[in-house]
């Protein structure tokens, strides 16, 4: 509370008054300007060793001007850089001419979605350069952008055909070169259209999917194999991902991303996704119609933000799978349309949200916590509490549920899986201890030495 002497002289004294509030304007605003912009247009700073000029301040924008460091091997130019000592986020929207003219360390250029133009000779020389990621909003790729880049083997270029207006090769002189016999492949949303309008540029244009796995970008030539070990496949006519084994990964989005409408995500064995990275955004995102199914046990792990997120007008449909989620902030996020759960078994445990978003549940049920529904897009208990663990089975199950953590013997496990229990026993959760065996539907699972939980419910 204001000092009551103060408040009285402050209101009193029309001099003392105005002088008062000017200089506190004064300072206010010298406040509200250092906390939203840095500097003025043609100053520069430096982010993770790359210097950038300001080019606007309303709205913030800057342009990328060279490296300001040596021995740069990995460039993710960023949507947004802000400067040290300042809260503005500046829009990176630019990268100037001759930016990273003959620098030899790098190898990988990711280039930011804010960014429209790339300046001419901006990676002149690049020797190092393998792959290059060019950003969706990128309308203009000028004169020589890449030349001399001579090992260059791939790049991934988001803007649809209609959108980049600009791409001068210039005599062919950019990737590889007429030099070579092998060209650069360029990855795009549509090769007859890039092929038609950029018959200029020296690359061999072909098929990518709007699809991304543990941070590979799916495309025509890897769907067979996209991590190269195995452990998943895209076939793009039947719009089918297959999960074979466990994918591993520290990166700071999510495992898999999908924007291809209608994909079906099918576990074909017991798979696990695991985002090593703490505090990343998660395992599975999608922003169009997903359908996650398969005989398999898909497990979820990492301490990270969401297991499964389905964004804004996206239908999210999980249909006849088992489905294991632990570890995450939250379990199954929904921002638009209602999740539909049909004939699956869910265990969601070690969240702060179980499920958030409206849900549609068929041939299933919430089991545990008994008397847990879906209120106001949250999953809440019987006392209205929002649930940090549920458990979903099939309306037709026997009931068995199993924790995956009381399985030090993988054979065993897996034993359990192959029995026609239905979907019932195949996930975690904690119960009774010390239980030597257990009846279901006149099955007997016996000698259950080692298994620390289970319980019948």
């Amino acid at each position: 509370m204001m000092n009551p002497f103060f408040k009285d002289n402050l209101t009193s004294n029309p001099v003392l008054s105005t002088s008062l509030r000017t200089r506190t304007l004064a300072v206010l605003i010298a406040l509200i300007t250092t906390a939203t912009a840095w500097a003025e247009v043609g100053e520069f700073f430096i982010v993770d060793g790359v210097k950038y000029t300001i080019t606007n301040e309303s709205p913030y924008e800057v342009r990328l001007e060279q490296p300001a460091v040596d021995g740069l091997v990995e460039l993710k130019i960023p949507s947004t850089v802000t400067p040290e000592g300042s809260y503005a986020k500046y829009k990176v929207t630019s990268i100037v001419y001759n930016a990273f003219l003959s620098y030899k360390s790098l190898t990988s250029v990711t280039i930011g979605s804010n960014v429209t133009s790339i300046g001419e000779q901006a990676f002149y020389g690049c020797t190092g350069l393998k792959k290059v990621t060019i950003g969706s909003a990128v309308t203009s790729i000028e004169k020589d952008a890449f030349k001399g880049c001579t090992n260059l083997d791939e790049v991934i270029c988001l803007p649809d055909a209609s959108e980049l207006t600009t791409w001068n090769d210039y005599d062919c002189d950019d990737f590889k070169g007429s030099k070579n016999s092998k060209t650069t492949v360029c990855y795009v949303s549509s090769p007859s259209k890039f092929s038609s309008k950029f018959s200029n540029v020296n690359v061999t244009f072909k098929q990518y999917y709007e699809l991304e796995i543990a941070g590979t970008r799916v495309t025509v030539d890897n769907k067979a194999d996209i991590l190269g070990d195995g452990a998943a496949s895209y076939d793009p006519t039947s719009n089918t991902l297959t999960l074979n084994m466990d994918i591993t990964a520290a990166i700071n989005s999510y495992i898999v991303i999908n924007r291809t409408s209608g994909l079906t995500i099918k576990v074909a064995d017991n798979v696990k996704l695991e985002n090593t990275t703490k505090g990343a955004q998660g395992l599975i995102y999608s922003e169009v119609s997903t359908t996650i199914t398969g005989s398999g046990v898909l497990t979820l792990r990492g301490m990270v933000t969401s297991g499964i997120v389905s964004s804004t007008n996206c239908k999210l449909t999980i249909k006849d799978a088992i489905i294991n989620i632990a570890g995450v902030v939250e379990g199954i996020y929904s921002f638009g349309m209602a999740t539909s759960i049909n004939n699956s078994a869910i265990s969601i445990s070690n969240t702060n949200m179980a499920i958030y978003g409206s849900t549609q549940f068929t041939n299933c049920h919430i089991s545990y916590p008994e008397g847990a529904k879906i209120s106001n897009d949250k999953a809440v208990d019987a006392n209205g509490d929002v649930c940090k663990a549920v458990t979903i089975l099939p309306d037709n199950s026997p009931g068995l549920f199993v924790s995956e953590m009381a399985f030090p013997d993988e054979n065993f496990r897996n034993w359990l899986l192959s029995q026609d229990y239905g979907k019932s026993g195949y996930i975690t959760a904690a119960g009774l201890a010390g239980v030597t065996s257990i009846n279901v539907n006149e099955k007997s699972i016996a000698d259950l030495k080692g298994i620390e939980y289970f319980t019948a419910l």
